[in-house]
């Protein structure tokens, strides 16, 4: 019984112009070999229809395998129009910047990171460890058992509450001080005062009328937690960053597929390229939920502080086109539009991303995303091309340099007078 498996239309006309185009070969005797309607050849080679893979290897073993044509291989994205790129590239960013954030934070070396710097009550403080304690400390089971801890109480409603408090805090702090060494030193009271004192403490002032019962610093060492080496500007990070990484936005189904990867090898020829700049970045959306993270966009990438480097503070105010962190939204500096024209006369179009930061002198494109619109229709093009000229900033098209191409390479012109 023959594979009901299909080929793709594509293959399907490669292999029956391949097998036509042998000496003495015509539609009719290609049928007959595939014991199929003559009808059926002239199909497959419009497209129309598609052989099983039974058939495939009939013909494979009898003409062996067509050669391709030359092309460009590239693995990128799929868009089934400019306009399907245009309408899904917001959500998508964020999408993006969800699943960088995640990847970071569920990262081994970062979940490394945060164990060691925990401790249990039993544990002497890290500077006089000895040598073997250091080591055990630092084993897979170890660090599991001081992270189950502190999550588990990252998921009770009085960690939420201190998040909750301890971000009106910080944010007082950041309208008070301009050091960030004085405001990681000053987050500090965030544990050690009551939780539901946090949004009175002055941060110039002694706030001896406050409670410490009822604190965070209570309730870690309730449970043989010690956050000392940990600080507490660093937890409130990480706990703001586990919190806005809970929820659905990690199974979206539709930005998974389309930020899958296909590989394309791109025949057709070459109508028009350009490289350029951006008149101002591109910047991506905020894919997760900052309602106690610090700003993330346009202000300080807290992610040195994350991950324990304490000696990067002044990092955090470097302008986010200086530097790029899991934390940081999507950030495009160059692009390379490419149109191609197929046999056909339809057209493929690539378009790729770049996210060089250093945007002096001359434009240096080294794309870091790509996608591919395998078809825009002969009759559609120029519509289809006003939709991402306006995206990519250009003032115009050279549409006459493009109209020139296509009528060099015999493609279609909706519109043209052809004598």
């Amino acid at each position: 019984m023959p594979s009901m498996e299909k080929l793709s239309n594509e293959e399907t006309k490669r292999l029956l112009d391949h097998a036509c185009s042998a000496a003495q070969m015509t539609a009719t005797k290609v049928a007959d070999i595939l014991d199929v309607p003559a009808p059926r050849i002239s199909e497959g080679r419009n497209m129309a229809w598609r052989l099983n893979q039974t058939q495939a290897d009939k013909l494979t073993e009898k003409f062996g395998r067509p050669r391709g044509k030359a092309g460009i291989f590239i693995r990128a994205e799929r868009r089934e129009s400019i306009q399907h790129f245009l309408d899904n590239e917001k959500p998508l960013s964020e999408y993006r910047h969800f699943k960088r954030a995640k990847a970071f934070f569920d990262s081994q070396e970062f979940q490394n990171k945060l164990a060691d710097a925990l401790q249990l009550s039993d544990e002497s403080p890290s500077l006089l460890q000895s040598i073997e304690k250091k080591r055990q400390s630092k084993t897979a089971e170890n660090r599991k058992s001081r992270l189950d801890i502190l999550f588990s109480i990252m998921q009770t409603p009085e960690f939420a509450r201190w998040l909750s408090s301890a971000g009106v805090y910080l944010n007082r702090l950041c309208d008070t001080y301009d050091d960030l060494n004085e405001i990681y030193r000053m987050m500090g009271a965030s544990t050690y005062y009551a939780i539901d004192d946090l949004p009175n403490i002055d941060p110039q002032g002694s706030n001896e009328n406050l409670s410490s019962e009822n604190s965070l610093d209570e309730i870690l060492r309730s449970h043989s937690l010690n956050i000392q080496q940990l600080g507490a500007m660093r937890l409130f990070l990480v706990g703001a960053l586990e919190q806005s990484l809970r929820g659905p936005t990690s199974s979206n189904q539709t930005a998974e597929s389309l930020t899958e990867m296909h590989e394309y090898v791109i025949t057709g020829q070459k109508i028009w390229s350009y490289t350029g700049a951006f008149s101002e970045p591109k910047r991506g959306e905020i894919g997760i939920d900052n309602e106690h993270l610090p700003e993330i966009k346009n202000g300080p990438d807290w992610t040195p502080l994350l991950t324990g480097d304490y000696s990067s503070l002044l990092s955090t105010h470097l302008a986010p086109e200086q530097k790029a962190t899991p934390l940081s939204v999507d950030f495009w500096t160059t692009y390379e539009a490419t149109l191609f024209m197929n046999d056909n006369c339809d057209y493929a179009f690539w378009l790729s991303l770049a996210s060089d930061r250093q945007l002096k002198g001359e434009i240096i494109h080294f794309p870091t995303r790509n996608i591919v619109v395998p078809f825009i229709s002969g009759s559609e093009l120029f519509k289809e091309l006003e939709k991402i000229r306006a995206w990519l900033t250009l003032p115009e098209l050279p549409l006459i340099t493009i109209k020139t191409d296509i009528a060099k390479h015999g493609g279609y012109l909706p519109g043209t007078i052809v004598i």
